[in-house]
C-alpha cells in the first residue's frame, strides 16, 4: 500500500478540485433551479423550522403530512441559519455533499479496482451528469447518493456479516436511506435475507434493531398525527398511479418514440375528481363527487385504482414495466419540452453518448465478473442496483432515480478500464482483496 499513497494524495487532491469546479460550475449555470420547490421540500423544511410541524400550508394553518420523507427536509431545516431556505444553503450544502460522496467512491473503489486506476471510479462519479444536474435542484438524488456510498462502505467492512458492529452501523444507515428514498425499504429487505441466509444471527439482530429505532421515531409521528403508523411516505399510491392509469397506457400505445409523456391530464382529472364514489372506469371516465378523503385516504385510492387500471389491461401493465425498467437505465434523457432547440438536444446526445459508453463498460464489467458476484466487493453493490429495478418496474421511474446506483455503475466501470489499463496490477489487487 505504501507504493500507492503518493498516487492517492494527489488523487485526493485532484478530485476535489473536479468535484468543486464540475458540481460549482452547475450550481451556477442552474441557480434559478435551486429555489423551484417541485416537491416542496423547502416549504416543508420551512414549516419546520417556523410551525415545529412537518407540514403544508391549508386553509387552516399547517397540517401535517407524509407525502414526503423527512430526512432531506429535516437536514434543510437544520443547515438554514435564518429559518428560510436559501439558493446559496442548498447550493452549498449539495456540494459538500457531492464532495463526501466522490471521496467516498475513492474508498471503495481501493479494494475493487487496481493500483492508479482505484482513482478513476471517483471521478466518474464526480462528472456523472445526472448527479451534476441535480445537485442544482431541491431534490433528494445528492443526498441518496451519499447514503448509498456510506451504506456500501460499511457493509463491504462487514465480512459478509458476519461483523456485528457494521452490521449494526449498516442498519442505521439504511434506516436514513429509508427515510431520505423509500426505494431503499427493498434493498434493506434484500440485504436482510442474504445475511440470515449465511446465518448470522447475532450481526441480523443488530443490523435490525439499528433500523427500527431510526425509522420508529417516524412512524410513531405519523400514527400520532395521521392516525397510522405509516414507516415510510402516502406518496406510493400516487407513484404506482402515475405508471399505472389510462391516460399513460394510451400514451403507450400511439405515442412515438422518445416523446415526452405529459401528465397535466392525469393530474388534472386526479385532482378535479380525486372525491369521485367509484373508482376505475367510472371514476375516468364519468367521475361523480363524493365526500372528501384525508391523506392517507387518498394514498389508498389511488393504490385502488392503479390496481384496477392493471387488472383491466394486463397487457399494457406489462409493456408499461419493460417501459419503466427501461427508463430507468435508459443513456437516453427525455426531452424536457416539446419545443427543444438546437444547443438542448446536442447536451442531451452528449448526455446519451456518455451513458452508453459508461453503461456498457458497466454491463460488461458485471458480466466478466459474474463468477465474483456473491463477493463482499460486489454483492453488496449488484443487490442495491436488484432492488432499485425492481421496485421501478412497478412504480413511477425516471432516470434521475438511479442517481443513488452511480456509485456502482462508476465502480463497475472503472474495474474494467483497470483491468484494460493495468492488468498485471489488477490481478494483484484482486489477490490482496481476496485474501
Amino acid at each position: 500500500m505504501s507504493e500507492i499513497r503518493p498516487d492517492r494524495h494527489r488523487w485526493l487532491l485532484a478530485l476535489v478540485v473536479i468535484t468543486l469546479l464540475v458540481r460549482g460550475g452547475s450550481l451556477v449555470v442552474f441557480r434559478d433551479r435551486l429555489l423551484v420547490d417541485v416537491d416542496q421540500y423547502k416549504q416543508l423544511a420551512e414549516t419546520l423550522r417556523s410551525d415545529h410541524q412537518l407540514g403544508r400550508a391549508g386553509p387552516a394553518g399547517v397540517e401535517p403530512t407524509a407525502f414526503r420523507p423527512p430526512l432531506y427536509p429535516i437536514l434543510l431545516a437544520l443547515t438554514s441559519p435564518t429559518g428560510t431556505v436559501s439558493a446559496w444553503q442548498v447550493g452549498l450544502l449539495h456540494l459538500l455533499l457531492g464532495v463526501a460522496s466522490v471521496l467516498l467512491v475513492l474508498k471503495l473503489a481501493e479494494g475493487v479496482t487496481g493500483s492508479r486506476c482505484y482513482g478513476l471510479a471517483a471521478l466518474l462519479l464526480a462528472v456523472d451528469p445526472i448527479l451534476v444536474y441535480w445537485s442544482a435542484h431541491i431534490m433528494t438524488e445528492t443526498v441518496a447518493t451519499l447514503l448509498a456510498c456510506l451504506l456500501l462502505l460499511v457493509l463491504q467492512r462487514s465480512r459478509g456479516g458476519r461483523c456485528p458492529r457494521m452490521m449494526m452501523l449498516a442498519g442505521g444507515l439504511v434506516g436514513l436511506a429509508i427515510l431520505c428514498r423509500p426505494t431503499f425499504l427493498a434493498f434493506a429487505g434484500l440485504a436482510w435475507l442474504l445475511v440470515a441466509v449465511r446465518r448470522q444471527w447475532r450481526a441480523l439482530g443488530l443490523y435490525s434493531l439499528a433500523a427500527c429505532l431510526v425509522i420508529m421515531p417516524w412512524l410513531i409521528r405519523n400514527s400520532l398525527v395521521l392516525g397510522r403508523p405509516v414507516p415510510t411516505t402516502s406518496h406510493g399510491g400516487y407513484t404506482l398511479l402515475l405508471g399505472n392509469n389510462p391516460h399513460f397506457y394510451d400514451y403507450l400505445r400511439t405515442a412515438e418514440w422518445g416523446s415526452r409523456w405529459d401528465p397535466t391530464d392525469f393530474d388534472n382529472h386526479l385532482s378535479q375528481n380525486f372525491h369521485a364514489i367509484d373508482s376505475g372506469t367510472s371514476f375516468w371516465k364519468n367521475p361523480r363527487p363524493g365526500p372528501a378523503r384525508d391523506e392517507l385516504a387518498r394514498d389508498r385510492f389511488a393504490y385502488q385504482l392503479a390496481l384496477e387500471s392493471i387488472a383491466a389491461e394486463p397487457s399494457m401493465f406489462a409493456w408499461s414495466c419493460l417501459v419503466r425498467l427501461g427508463r430507468l437505465w435508459s443513456p437516453f434523457p427525455h426531452r424536457l419540452d416539446d419545443e427543444e432547440g438546437t444547443p438542448r438536444r446536442l447536451l442531451r446526445y452528449l448526455v446519451a453518448g456518455w451513458y452508453l459508453l459508461i453503461l456498457g463498460l458497466a454491463a460488461w464489467s458485471c458480466w466478466q465478473q459474474r463468477s465474483d458476484w456473491r463477493s463482499d466487493r460486489w454483492c453488496w453493490g449488484l443487490l442495491l442496483c436488484f432492488s432499485f429495478s425492481i421496485v421501478h418496474t412497478f412504480y413511477w421511474s425516471t432516470l434521475r432515480m438511479r442517481a443513488p446506483l452511480m456509485p456502482v455503475v462508476a465502480l463497475l466501470a472503472a474495474r474494467l478500464l483497470a483491468q484494460r489499463w493495468q492488468p498485471e496490477a489488477a490481478g494483484s489487487q484482486d489477490e490482496q482483496a481476496a485474501d
